[in-house]
Parts: C-alpha cells; sequence; structure tokens
C-alpha cells in the first residue's frame, strides 16, 4: 500500500522503484590492485548538476550575515539575540544534519537534495520580511534546516559518481559549495541596497535554478540500484567497532579542523582591528581565504587520487604547525598572507576526509557524511563561545595559539586511520 502511495503524495519519491530501506548505493567498493569499478554513466554531467545545486545551497548558509545589523535595527534586538540566530542556524544546518542523513538513507526514494535547496530557498528568502525577532527566528531554523538536508544525499551521490576520481569529483563539489557561501553575502547586501530589506524575497530565483539543477537527479542511482545486488540500510547505528573507529577518527579530524576554519576568521579581525586595519581591509583578506580555499580543495581532491588520502590529510594539516605561530610573528599583509595559506592548506582536506569515511564505512552511506562533513562543523561551532571566554581571560593572541592543539590530535588522528580505508593506488597503463 505505502508503495502505491507515497509516489503519488510526493513528486520528489521516484516512481520506478521505491525503496525505503534499501540503499541505491554498493556495499562494498574494490579495492583490489588492476580492478576497474565502473563509472556511472554521464558522470561528470551529473557531477555538475550536484555542484550547482550545492552552489546554490550554501549560496543560503551565507546569506544572513551581512544582513544581522539591519535586521537587528529594523526588529529591536540586541547582540545576545544575534548569537541565538546564529545558533539556530548552526544547529539544524549542522547538528542535526546527521538526522537528516537517517531520513535520507531510511526513505532512498526521495529527493532531499532538491527538497532541501526548495526549503532553504523559500524560508531564507523571507527573513527581510519577518515581523518581529520570534518569526525571524523561526524562518532561519527552517531554511538553515533546508541547507542542511541538502548536504548528506547530494555528498553521497558524488562519492558514487566515479570510483577512479572520488577525491577529485569530491574537491569538485565541495568547492562549489565553498564560492556558494562566499557568494551569499554578496547576493543579499546588493538585493537589499537595491530594494530595501523587503528585497531578499528575490533570492528565491536563485533555490529554484538550484532545484531545476537537481530534477530527477535521484533517477541515474536508483536505476542502477535496481539492476545491482543491495544491502538493507540499518535503521538503527550499528555499525561495527572497526567502523564506529573510523567514524570517530575521522570526526575528530573535523572538529579539529572546524575549529581553526571557523575560529581564525571570527576572532582574528579582532586581532587585525586593534593593529589599526579597517573593516573594508579585514572583509577583503576573510573573503579572499575563502576564495582561495577552492584552489586548494581541488588539488586536494586531485592529490588524493593519485597520493592517497593519508598523504593529502598529513599535507594538510602538517603546515598549520608552522604556519600558526608564525601568523602571530608578524603583522599587516605579511600575517594576512600566513592565515590565507593556512585557511588554504586546511581547505584541502575536505574532500579526502568525506571519501575516507564514505568508502571506510558500508552502511548508511548520507548518515556518514552527514556526520564527517556537517556534524563536525556544528560541534566545532558549539566551542566558539568557549574561545571567546578564554580570550577575555588570558587574551586572543595565547588563546587562539592554543589552536596548536588541534592541530596536534589531528595529525595523531591520521596516523591511527586504518589502512583499509586508503585508496590502492593504481599504476597507471604507459
Amino acid at each position: 500500500m505505502k508503495a502505491v502511495i507515497l509516489p503519488w503524495v510526493c513528486p520528489f519519491v521516484t516512481r520506478e522503484k521505491i525503496s525505503m530501506s534499501t540503499s541505491p548505493f554498493p556495499t562494498s567498493e574494490p579495492v583490489a590492485v588492476g580492478e576497474t569499478p565502473s563509472a556511472m554513466p554521464r558522470a561528470s554531467w551529473l557531477l555538475t548538476r550536484l555542484s550547482t545545486g550545492h552552489f546554490f545551497s550554501d549560496t543560503y548558509a551565507g546569506f544572513m550575515l551581512p544582513l544581522l545589523p539591519m535586521l537587528s535595527q529594523e526588529l529591536g534586538f540586541g547582540l545576545g539575540a544575534t548569537g541565538i540566530l546564529l545558533t539556530c542556524s548552526s544547529f539544524t544546518s549542522s547538528i542535526v544534519q546527521p538526522a537528516f542523513g537517517w531520513l535520507s538513507d531510511r526513505f532512498a526514494g526521495v529527493n532531499f537534495s532538491l527538497v532541501g535547496v526548495l526549503v532553504a530557498a523559500v524560508f531564507i528568502s523571507l527573513i527581510g520580511w519577518s515581523p518581529s525577532f520570534e518569526v525571524l527566528a523561526l524562518l532561519v531554523l527552517l531554511g538553515y534546516a533546508g541547507v542542511g538536508l541538502f548536504h548528506p544525499q547530494a555528498t553521497t551521490y558524488t562519492h558514487y559518481l566515479e570510483p577512479q576520481k572520488k577525491n577529485l569529483f569530491m574537491g569538485i563539489f565541495i568547492s562549489m559549495g565553498t564560492l556558494g557561501f562566499a557568494f551569499g553575502p554578496f547576493l543579499s547586501s546588493a538585493l537589499v541596497h537595491w530594494g530595501g530589506l523587503r528585497a531578499t524575497v528575490f533570492a528565491v530565483i536563485f533555490g529554484l535554478l538550484g532545484a531545476l539543477a537537481l530534477f530527477r537527479i535521484d533517477r541515474p542511482f536508483q536505476r542502477q540500484a535496481a539492476a545491482s545486488p543491495r544491502e538493507k540500510n540499518s535503521l538503527s547505528l550499528s555499525f561495527d567497532r572497526g567502523e564506529w573507529w573510523i567514524l570517530w577518527l575521522l570526526t575528530l579530524i573535523g572538529v579539529c579542523r572546524s575549529v581553526i576554519l571557523v575560529g581564525l576568521p571570527t576572532f582574528m579581525p579582532f586581532i587585525w582591528s586593534r593593529d589599526g586595519f579597517d573593516v573594508v581591509t579585514i572583509g577583503a583578506v576573510i573573503g579572499l581565504s575563502s576564495v582561495v580555499g577552492c584552489p586548494f580543495g581541488l588539488l586536494g581532491g586531485y592529490l588524493g587520487d593519485r597520493l592517497g588520502e593519508r598523504t593529502v590529510l598529513l599535507l594538510s594539516f602538517l603546515p598549520g604547525l608552522v604556519l600558526l605561530p608564525l601568523m602571530f610573528q608578524y603583522q599587516g599583509w605579511q600575517a594576512f598572507g600566513l592565515f590565507i595559506l593556512l585557511i588554504g592548506f586546511l581547505e584541502a582536506s575536505l574532500a579526502t576526509s568525506l571519501v575516507l569515511a564514505l568508502r571506510g564505512v558500508k552502511r548508511n552511506p548520507n548518515t556518514v557524511s552527514a556526520i564527517v562533513g556537517g556534524l563536525s562543523w556544528g560541534l566545532a561551532g558549539l566551542l566558539m563561545p568557549v574561545i571567546g571566554l578564554l580570550g577575555d581571560a588570558w587574551g586572543l593572541e595565547n588563546t587562539l595559539m592554543l589552536m596548536m592543539l588541534p592541530l596536534c590530535f589531528a595529525v595523531v588522528s591520521i596516523v591511527l586511520l586504518p589502512q583499509r580505508t586508503m585508496t590502492t593506488i593504481v599504476p597507471r597503463q604507459a
């Protein structure tokens, strides 16, 4: 009965073959030297569509930030309420993301990536129309839930597109999201400058473009699932001991990376402002660090398929042990350059972490990608108030130097990763 009714009540459900808890993804991947697993048909075209969806999804993730001062003045709330809004956005886009991943595994026939972009577009585009802080907070909760809903399924789809280029494809997918996040503040500022706060409603157009790119994106994966043996996803997180170990290590690595990627852009402007740099200069440096993260992410994905993920992870974190203390030894443009390099190196390992997680844990891939790719960002966000309090007590420079600790923890965790999760490098034929 469920299989008959569901396609008609939800237009985002694949009608060809409804799968409630059956994974549309293979449960094992060949790793022996010489084996050549087949790629998805038209893998590059599917990657283009997924990356376009990621660009527009993350556009909404960065959309609200420059509008907060205007919204605060319009609705009469202060810094404390602003912090609540940021907590709401982090909670539904990152902390709750594993629940969205579980839903994507449980209802494998639903195109959650498309639904997520539409939800984000509708609710975040309405924030300029908020009549009160309470309504604004509700719109932020719902809109950023759409951002969180998009990521698990789209990330997993990207992982299974091209077995021989997993890291590169993931690097392209993530870099497009980074560009989208950088585009979001530009879009919201331009709309409000043109038509005032209520002009934010026109941002919904970009969500419709993202939804168009993702329309029926799940069909090729469902067809492949119907033609190959599958294993049912467990409805509980019943990973074996080795899989839990991989998840713990990769989540720890992700939290260590995210603490720095969130913490430095949040608190370094206070130091630079004290040193006499204006808001425009500081904003340009922060923006440039986001843009530079894209080529670093692409390079990390490219090298991951050739040198192996462990090598890329180490090359991503080890330079930080030098760049971070050096950054506090210099001022001005030298410090800015070291800051941008540090952010870039850390961005280079985002793709390889997700590939390792999805290769090392064979069940519930959407949940796995949400834990490593989403939850780690949310947990890092929860640590920001702690860093702020320590900065008040010990001094901001001394507190930020403590970020050497997560760098060290990450390096140790990388060394402890099981070898079975790594890519087997196949020698190229002459």
